[in-house]
């Protein structure tokens, strides 16, 4: 079977079809068995999957009265390429799928049943503006590539369908899975074609950023205050302590960003992390007002400050904390 194929192929590798499709719209069921997650590339979209896939469908030129036929591997493959196969394909696949072991069963009535355990590199969007506390749909599109909705439906195995609840994800944890079926239309060819769109709801767990990420930043927005209780004569030293929190904040949103793509939009940690700027940024600018003024008027602008920053570094974060949390 040739490498080109098994890349591409979903379900059946095959490199000759028959030339005639079921007469009326045939319907093929398909379940798929999430075994694992084994990574989430968040720079390129994509994640590696474990799938273990059945598929059903009826072919009557496939009837014999031989009982039930079992097939495996190469001998599987060999009896599927002699006949008409629904050609289903992971639409948002990535080059590099591997097949692992095929299982076929064939009944009497030319009910054909084929079990397939696979490897893929999915391509999927995701969405980072609540990150670190952030919740992922990653998709899996199964459609046919040669027959339209006229020729083949897909319909769902719930019975087969699901998710095996053992396995972990570094970093995340999975909520469910989803599945639906509906009609897709391409552009290219001007015909609908039935999609089966399987969906992993997958949440990340935030404790990571919420005590090395956030609570520093903050730490470092409280230790910025230190200058609201100095000496206006120390001006110099003022001004050392706010570029220093300003310059740790900017290492830290450098240090974020390796790990993400480049979206045009804010994530909840890149607003908390240019909220403690801003902060600093005011007590740098406090700094400067204080030291033109008289001694009784500096004394009284650093108290007000004091109570003033501490109750907005709270009521920001939790303004932008506890939608999140609480969804």
């Amino acid at each position: 079977m040739r490498a080109a194929v098994l890349v591409v192929m979903l379900l059946l590798a095959s490199s000759a079809v028959a030339d005639e499709a079921p007469a009326g719209p045939g319907e093929v069921e398909v379940g798929l068995y999430l075994i694992d997650i084994t990574s989430l590339d968040e720079q390129e979209n994509s994640f590696t999957v474990e799938l273990d896939v059945i598929s059903n469908w009826v072919d009557p030129l496939r009837g014999h009265d031989e009982g039930k036929i079992v097939l495996r591997d190469a001998a599987a493959e060999q009896y599927l390429d002699a006949g008409w196969l629904p050609e289903l394909l992971i639409t948002n696949a990535s080059v590099g799928a591997r097949l692992g072991r095929l299982h076929v069963v064939v009944h009497e009535d030319g009910t054909v049943i084929s079990r397939l355990r696979m490897e893929a590199v999915v391509r999927t969007k995701l969405d980072f503006r609540a990150y670190p506390f952030d919740k992922q749909s990653l998709k899996i599109e199964i459609e046919s590539y040669a027959y339209d909705t006229q020729q083949l439906r897909l319909a769902v195995n719930r019975k087969f369908s699901g998710f095996d609840r053992s396995f972990e994800m570094p970093e995340w944890t999975v909520k469910g899975v989803r599945e639906q079926v509906f009609d897709n239309h391409r552009v290219q060819e001007g015909r609908d074609f039935s999609r089966l769109e399987y969906t992993i709801d997958i949440e990340r767990l935030s404790g990571y950023y919420l005590w090395k990420v956030i609570l520093p930043l903050a730490l470092i927005a409280a230790i910025s205050w230190v200058v609201f209780w100095m000496s206006t004569d120390a001006l110099g030293r003022r001004a050392a302590i706010s570029s220093t929190g300003m310059l740790t904040v900017i290492a830290y949103q450098f240090i974020i960003a390796g790990s993400l793509p480049r979206f045009p939009y804010l994530t909840l940690l890149d607003k908390i992390a240019l909220m403690v700027l801003i902060l600093i940024a005011l007590t740098m600018l406090e700094n400067l007002i204080s030291s033109r003024m008289t001694e009784a008027g500096r004394f009284r602008l650093d108290r007000a400050c004091r109570l003033v920053f501490p109750l907005a570094l709270l009521i920001g974060l939790g303004t932008l904390l506890l939608p999140v949390m609480a969804g």
